[in-house]
């Protein structure tokens, strides 16, 4: 009985150990975000808007596409844009 209770014990400890490890590194990690905010706020923005887009794109599964040139406004002013756009909504209208 009394080694139950230890070992009860202990395992009670250790996961209150556990939980303020995770704490601390959360707190860390929090600690180097706002650091790196109030150190540089634009470079900060402009390098997590990056990386978030990244990770979007990486998500997706559209590594291989130039977001360069569909950004360029030239791109979408073709007659294919309407022809697109109108198959696109006929789609979603015979779906749902």
């Amino acid at each position: 009985m009394n080694e139950c209770t230890e070992s009860c014990s202990l395992l009670q400890l250790d996961l209150r150990i556990m939980t303020a490890v995770r704490k601390l590194h959360e707190h860390k990690r929090r600690r180097a975000f706002f650091l790196g905010f109030s150190q540089s706020p634009v470079d900060f923005i402009n390098a997590l808007v990056a990386s978030q887009g990244r990770d979007l794109r990486y998500m997706k599964g559209e590594q291989g596409v130039e977001y360069e040139a569909m950004r360029r406004s030239d791109l979408f002013k073709g007659k294919w844009v309407e022809d697109a756009v109108l198959r696109h909504l006929h789609k979603r209208l015979a779906a749902g």
